[in-house]
């Protein structure tokens, strides 16, 4: 019965740390996206305001 369960509980956790990885891995690329958008358009800015705004969330 304890195998059992931590097998599952192994499962679960291989489950949920591949979710979160790949929820991170689009916010690193949708963050990346931005910061080009920014400087295609605004060249002559500073691109850290980018990163105070996700500082503060």
């Amino acid at each position: 019965m304890y195998e059992n369960g931590k097998e599952e509980g192994v499962e679960q956790g291989l489950e949920m740390g591949i979710k979160q990885g790949v929820m991170q891995g689009i916010i690193e690329k949708s963050k990346e996206k931005t910061k080009q958008l920014f400087n295609k358009y605004y060249p002559k800015e500073d691109d850290s305001i980018l990163e105070n705004l996700n500082s503060e969330k």
